[in-house]
């Protein structure tokens, strides 16, 4: 038969050195070479995958294993325990009773006794083991995972990286602080994207002054230079630039699946005032307004005054913009697209002036730094009571926590020091909460100047500019035969 060509696995990883395990690489080395002079065998190869997940297999010296395997190089695999070899039952068994097989690889664990060359042995358990050790992945999982879940909620960043335009503050662990380097260049897409209310537009003007992106900052290899629509609406949807730390936008799917999924809005993790500002409040609240509003323009091309705000009256279809010459008209999507209707024709300067001699006679009868201000009050509202309504939530998953904790205590479940350090661990969290709960509360208050100031900016105006025209108006119907109807945000009598 000759002598075995064996290849000598070992891996440690993060979940291992918690778990306070005799598991360290040169602990596994000395083992496995032990029982190598106890058999009178010699290695081929040895393989390490340091800080790697059992949960995961592309680690790059176990598929380094596999390749020599399949090239004949080796065909004894030996580990110092099944775990070594990975932590998820389904692909270690598919392991252990296919893939060896099928390439003639005996397959040996030194300290459990395990050899799929002998017959009966610890090999009946082998699938009970490997069961196990993927338990024991997804109990550390859920464990790193609630302690990361409570810092998020005490308003600590935990994140690999900071978001473009912040730094790690070095004297206080979890805060952030804004990035020298970069903190103008955020400022600058609010400022660009406020003046034009176009996320492509302002991608292309940050393009077109030699502004490097996130991905190039950061050094990454084959990024282009080139904003992107998506890299800008992250940051303009991202409340951390206000101050307010958000975490947890997307997930991962499982501790097995390391697949990344997006989350909604109401699912995200946001401390109020947790750090200092880029951009200030009443500017990011504006921006979530104008980004609520669909735009329906050419690729490339900055949106018109009214994209996104006029309809036809009959079917309801955005009205899209023609130029004759030197005139704007807007004209319904169904009929230019043969898709019925008529086409409601009409031109823009017409429509400009409908809404300008409107806000005139509104004027006479209301105050309308008022009516705006009492908008903007309902927008921060609503906001304001998301968020408020996620708190609250959190709140309350806190004190079930608790109460969980209690009863395991009572049942003999926890020590009394364990019981003792949970505790206080949530009751932090609840007290963070709480707090939240109160900053939220308050915070309509805290914007109410800065509304003020925008609004004297918007009602100096001598023509009607685009964020403008979305701050001021829900939509525009306009009818067959000139007939428009105007919908604005604020209340009118």
């Amino acid at each position: 038969m000759g002598m075995p060509k064996i290849g000598l696995y070992l891996r440690l990883s993060r979940e291992d050195e918690a778990g306070r395990e005799s598991q360290s690489i040169e602990s596994q080395r000395m083992i496995l070479q032990h029982f190598l002079a106890e058999h009178g065998w010699q290695a081929h190869e040895v393989y390490v995958d340091d800080g790697w997940s059992g949960v995961q297999f592309d680690r790059p010296a176990f598929q380094r294993m596999l390749r020599d395997i399949e090239a004949g190089k080796i065909n004894v695999v030996i580990t110092k325990d099944l775990s070594r070899l990975g932590r998820n039952y389904a692909r270690v068994g598919e392991l252990l009773e296919e893939y060896f097989p099928a390439h003639g690889v005996r397959y040996l664990s030194a300290s459990e006794g395990y050899d799929s060359g002998q017959a009966g042995g610890a090999g009946e358990f082998a699938p009970f083991i490997s069961i196990f050790n993927d338990m024991y992945a997804r109990d550390i999982s859920r464990k790193v995972r609630a302690a990361l879940d409570a810092r998020k909620q005490q308003g600590k960043f935990i994140g690999a990286q900071p978001p473009f335009g912040y730094l790690r503050d070095a004297a206080q662990k979890g805060k952030l602080i804004p990035d020298p380097h970069t903190a103008e260049d955020v400022r600058l897409i609010f400022r660009l994207y406020l003046e034009s209310g176009s996320i492509s537009g302002t991608a292309q003007q940050l393009t077109a002054r030699g502004i490097l992106p996130p991905a190039c900052r950061k050094g990454l290899p084959n990024h282009s230079k080139t904003w992107s629509a998506q890299t800008v609406r992250r940051i303009l949807e991202n409340p951390t630039y206000a101050g307010h730390l958000t975490q947890g936008r997307v997930r991962i799917l499982s501790y097995k699946v390391r697949r990344r999924i997006a989350l909604p809005p109401e699912d995200w993790y946001i401390v109020r005032d947790t750090h200092e500002p880029i951009v200030n409040e009443a500017d990011f609240l504006y921006a979530q307004q104008l980004l609520k509003t669909r735009s329906y323009h050419k690729q490339n091309m900055p949106p018109h005054c009214l994209t996104g705000l006029a309809f036809c009256g009959d079917c309801g279809a955005p009205m899209v913009h023609m130029r004759e010459k030197d005139r704007i008209y807007l004209i319904c999507r169904n009929y230019r697209r043969g898709n019925g209707c008529t086409s409601h024709r009409i031109r823009e300067d017409t429509v400009l002036a409908a809404i300008t001699d409107s806000l005139r006679q509104i004027v006479q009868k209301v105050p309308l730094e008022t009516a705006l201000l009492q908008t903007m009050a309902a927008e921060n509202s609503k906001t304001l009571s998301q968020q408020i309504s996620r708190a609250k939530m959190r709140e309350k998953n806190d004190e079930q926590t608790l109460l969980q904790i209690y009863m395991d205590y009572a049942a003999g479940k926890l020590c009394e020091q364990e019981y003792i350090a949970l505790s206080m661990g949530v009751k932090a969290s609840w007290r963070q909460v709480r707090e939240e709960i109160t900053q939220l509360t308050q915070a309509q208050s805290q914007t109410t100047a800065q509304n003020s100031h925008r609004i004297q900016d918007i009602l100096a105006f001598h023509t009607l500019e685009r964020t403008d025209a979305v701050l001021l108006i829900k939509q525009i119907l306009i009818q067959q035969g000139h007939g428009i109807e105007i919908q604005f945000r604020f209340p009118q009598r």
